[in-house]
């Protein structure tokens, strides 16, 4: 049976791989040539200024895809590094260095990026520039969501902010997923509050990635007088783009196609061991086996020499019925029931602008994603229309509006069609 979910939506005032280390340094002599140098390994340890040390700092072979990050206590192992390459140590909030080892340990002291301070941030009453916070505010912009081939914005922002942590039940393009700030902090966990555009909602997945501007986390717990109780375990403040005064007309147009595939699937059992283990435990049960020997002995030859015809007849009808054919073949029902590869595409088209007065924004996103199995409906579909408008009437009075269309459908097999 084929289930068929459709929602359409309607939402107002919305508004890797890692590359392989090499294991041994390389230094250039005299004649110019490489060698080797057995057991010189870049190691360091990074701090911040006031002496503490920096979990997950970046720390890269400048000009090559040699990486790492560094640990707990901020140290960090970098084979492959040669002897005189520059070593790129950056970390979000502080000013990215480079020194040139020379082949001893590094200690590397960061610097706060004061630039970053200046940025603006959405906070529950408004926007702050970071040097002025007093609460614990993480952020990111959209440009780190563009052009990804992500099946929802939950996905995107995974790993993207530290201390939010974001659980997807399931591989489904529209499963909600979980929000949890700073880990959970109840005997009855807890789930922050998502609001888009100053307006509370559950599911992102019904938002286009492509239409976001920031992502704010409030942390703290001082962001419950703001937003009350609710906002007990942390807030995410998520703002849609829209036009920018005096801006000249822009268009944009972009497509992502990219192929999924099963990371692992298990090894299947061969025929002639599954038969036996059925045997037996039917043996060890009721004291006789569950098939005849003779299909049992058609099976395993079928094994040996796959040239044999997979059906068997049975002509004792200790089995089947007597003199009915039963199936005595080989295979793999995992190759069988999934592809090796599953098909997405997504499109996306914006207008943004303005004048002095007014500003305008608009969008359309289309996003078609096929699934694994390779027999049943597997497909999900998703279209995507955001409209957002503001004018200037006085000076002091300024009025907008957003608007937020989703339309998803989900073909897929019902899990609970037996049931």
């Amino acid at each position: 049976m084929i289930k068929n979910f459709k929602t359409v939506s309607m939402m107002l005032l919305l508004g890797s791989m890692s590359t392989g280390l090499a294991n041994a340094a390389f230094e250039m002599n005299a004649a110019g040539t490489d060698v080797v140098q057995q057991g010189v390994v870049c190691k360091g340890t990074v701090k911040d200024p006031i002496g503490e040390t920096v979990i997950g700092a970046s720390v890269l072979v400048k000009g090559t895809t040699i990486g790492t990050i560094t640990d707990f206590d901020g140290k960090f192992t970098l084979p492959g590094a040669a002897i005189g390459s520059v070593i790129q140590i950056s970390y979000i909030g502080f000013q990215t260095q480079e020194i040139k080892w020379d082949g001893n340990p590094l200690s590397i002291v960061l610097k706060e990026d004061s630039q970053a301070l200046e940025e603006v941030v959405v906070v529950g009453y408004g926007t702050q520039k970071k040097v002025n916070l007093t609460g614990a505010v993480a952020m990111t912009d959209g440009d780190m969501l563009q052009d990804r081939p992500i099946a929802n914005l939950a996905q995107g922002l995974q790993g993207a902010i530290p201390n939010l942590n974001i659980t997807m039940p399931s591989g489904n393009p529209n499963a909600t997923a979980t929000f949890n700030v700073r880990g959970i902090t109840s005997l009855n966990g807890g789930s922050a509050l998502i609001l888009v555009d100053g307006v509370e909602t559950n599911d992102i997945s019904l938002l286009n990635p492509q239409d976001i501007e920031s992502v704010s986390v409030l942390k703290d717990a001082s962001s419950a007088a703001v937003y009350g109780a609710r906002a007990a375990f942390g807030v995410v403040l998520i703002t849609t783009k829209k036009g920018k005064k005096d801006q000249k007309v822009t268009i944009n147009y972009n497509n992502n196609f990219s192929w999924s595939a099963p990371s692992r699937l298990p090894d299947g059992i061969s025929s002639d061991k599954w038969i036996d283990a059925v045997q037996l435990a039917n043996t060890n049960s009721s004291g006789s086996g569950y098939f005849s020997q003779e299909l049992v002995d058609a099976v395993h030859a079928y094994c040996q020499d796959p040239s044999r015809p997979s059906a068997f007849l049975d002509e004792t009808g200790a089995f089947t019925a007597k003199g009915q054919w039963a199936y005595a073949g080989n295979t793999d029902w995992f190759d069988e029931f999934y592809k090796s590869a599953a098909f997405m595409q997504q499109h996306n088209a914006s207008i943004q602008g303005g004048t002095d007065k007014n500003t305008y924004y608009a969008s359309i996103g289309y996003k078609g994603q096929d699934g694994l199995l390779a027999y049943g409906t597997d497909t999900y579909k998703r279209i995507n229309m955001s409209f957002n408008f503001t004018t200037q009437i006085t000076k002091w009075l300024e009025i907008g509006f957003r608007a937020k269309y989703n339309r998803s459908e989900s073909d897929e097999p019902n899990a609970h069609a037996y049931m």
